[in-house]
């Protein structure tokens, strides 16, 4: 039995480390491209957001335009600036992905795998690197599984719980400003916390869908105060 868990640890620290090597290695290809890779079509649409602050705009709603303000301090920002910014963060992704699964209750091996699987796939190891809503909905969807994961692995009723029930909404409420596939987050989260008698009768759970639900509720004024472009142009034109 000894030697069983000595082999598993070990095969989990050569994960880790292979996990922490391609990291390494795509971020410096990452910062790399900064040097030479400017906005694409919808990075440049992107950094229009940043000079009309909005609450949502035609295509999505509005946070990737807040974060492309914050990047260009007030203004658009320069395409490196912003890869520069977005290269940090999509090589965290992964690692919150190793987070969330654990929470869920995955084992250290486990959690390696996912990590290296969310690393190595394209659509994250170079769709992550460009200024797009994508990355904010990554992080704020894991983020949110992760804290969730944790809540229900947790006493309903511990402050623990309470606080990753809170966090957790909140998370899914931002990753809904990011993009509005978020909100299947909400739902999913809600009909989780509905199916569990122990969970369901806690106030905590709910006050987190209250309060991405919050969170999200400028992108529901701005779209009713517009007569909804943003709606009508997914799912009308």
């Amino acid at each position: 039995m000894a030697s069983k868990i000595d082999l598993e640890s070990d095969e989990t620290r050569k994960l880790t480390f292979a996990l922490s090597l391609l990291s390494a290695v795509l971020y410096a290809i990452r910062l790399n491209a900064t040097r030479t890779v400017g906005f694409g079509d919808s990075e440049a649409l992107y950094a229009c957001y940043a000079l009309h602050p909005a609450a949502a705009y035609l295509d999505h709603p509005g946070l990737i335009g807040v974060i492309a303000r914050l990047i260009g301090s007030g203004t658009a920002p320069s395409p490196e600036a912003a890869h520069t910014i977005t290269s940090l963060l999509a090589t965290a992704v992964p690692w919150i992905g190793v987070g969330a699964a654990r929470a869920l209750g995955a084992t250290r091996k486990g959690a390696a795998l996912c990590g290296i699987a969310l690393a190595a796939t394209p659509e994250i190891a170079i769709g992550l690197f460009a200024m797009t809503p994508d990355l904010p909905l990554a992080i704020g969807w894991l983020g949110a599984l992760a804290c969730a994961g944790a809540a229900l692995r947790s006493d309903p009723k511990s402050f623990r719980a309470s606080a990753c029930f809170l966090t957790a909404g909140l998370l899914a409420g931002i990753a809904s400003t990011a993009k509005i596939t978020g909100l299947l987050l909400l739902v999913a989260l809600a009909w989780t916390y509905a199916s569990n008698k122990d969970v369901r009768r806690e106030r905590w759970p709910w006050a987190g869908i209250a309060l991405g639900l919050f969170a999200f509720s400028p992108v529901v004024l701005f779209e009713i105060h517009n007569k909804n472009p943003m709606l009508r142009h997914r799912l009308v034109d």
